[in-house]
C-alpha cells in the first residue's frame, strides 16, 4: 500500500510537451505519476487539453485528464446581508468559475479533495528593456492566473472538510529559485516566479486553519 492510498489529488501545470508529435512528460506530470504509483487518485489539468490527455494516457492507472479553461475571467453576482452584530457582509455568487466547476466535479465523484499541486511554468528570454506589455500579460497570465484560480476554487472545499471531519488538505506550489535570486535574461519570468513565494506566504495565513501551504523553488532541470 502506497503512502497516498485513498488520497485525491489535483495536479495542474507543466504536465509535458509535444516534440515532433511525441509527448515528453514534464515535472508536473512526473509528480502526478509518482502520486499514482503511491496509490492516489490523480486528476490532471493544464492550459492545453491535448497535453493533459497525453499525460494521463502516459501515466495510466488512477489518473484522469480534466478539461478546464484556467485563464478565463470569472464572473459573479453579489448579495449583501446584515449580520446580527449590524455588520454588512458581501457574499459572492459565482456564475462562471471554471476552476470551481472542476473542483466540484471531483468532489461530486470522490467526496473530497486532499491535495492541490500547481506547477504552471511559461518562460521567455527577455531583458527588461525588451519586454513589452504583451509579454508581461502572457507571462503573468500563464504563470500566475491558473494558480490563483485553483486556490480560489479549493478554499471553501478545504475549509468544509476540516469542519466536517477534521482533516487538513495539502497545497504545494512549485516555483523557481530565480524568483528569489533573480534572472538577468528573464526579468519578468523571475518576477512572476517570485510572486509565487509571496502568494505562498499569504495563502499559508489565509488557509492556515484548514490546509498546509508550501512552495518549492526548484533549480534548472536537464
Amino acid at each position: 500500500m502506497g503512502k497516498f492510498e485513498g488520497k485525491i489529488a489535483l495536479v495542474g501545470g507543466n504536465l509535458g510537451t509535444f516534440k515532433k508529435e511525441e509527448f515528453s512528460i514534464g515535472l508536473g506530470g512526473a509528480i502526478a505519476k509518482d502520486l499514482v504509483a503511491q496509490g492516489a487518485q490523480v486528476f490532471l489539468v493544464d492550459l492545453d487539453f491535448e497535453t493533459t490527455k497525453a499525460c494521463a494516457s502516459m501515466i495510466g492507472g488512477k489518473s484522469r485528464a480534466m478539461n478546464c479553461d484556467l485563464l478565463k475571467d470569472r464572473t459573479y453576482d453579489t448579495t449583501e446581508i446584515i449580520e446580527d452584530s449590524g455588520k454588512k457582509v458581501t457574499n459572492y455568487l459565482w456564475k462562471d468559475h471554471p476552476a470551481l466547476a472542476l473542483v466540484q466535479e471531483i468532489v461530486k465523484e470522490c467526496g473530497k479533495l486532499d491535495i492541490l499541486i500547481t506547477n504552471f511554468d511559461t518562460y521567455e528570454k527577455a531583458r527588461v528593456d525588451s519586454s513589452d506589455d504583451a509579454l508581461y500579460t502572457k507571462l503573468r497570465d500563464e504563470n500566475i492566473m491558473p494558480v490563483f484560480h485553483l486556490l480560489s476554487a479549493v478554499r471553501e472545499q478545504f475549509s468544509l472538510q476540516t469542519k466536517t471531519n477534521g482533516t487538513f488538505a495539502k497545497v504545494v506550489m512549485i516555483t523557481s529559485f530565480v524568483g528569489k535570486a533573480g534572472l538577468s535574461v528573464g526579468t519578468l519570468y523571475a518576477a512572476f516566479k517570485g510572486s509565487i513565494v509571496g502568494l505562498t506566504k499569504a495563502m499559508s495565513r489565509e488557509f492556515g486553519r484548514f490546509a498546509n501551504v508550501n512552495s518549492v523553488a526548484i533549480g534548472p532541470l536537464s
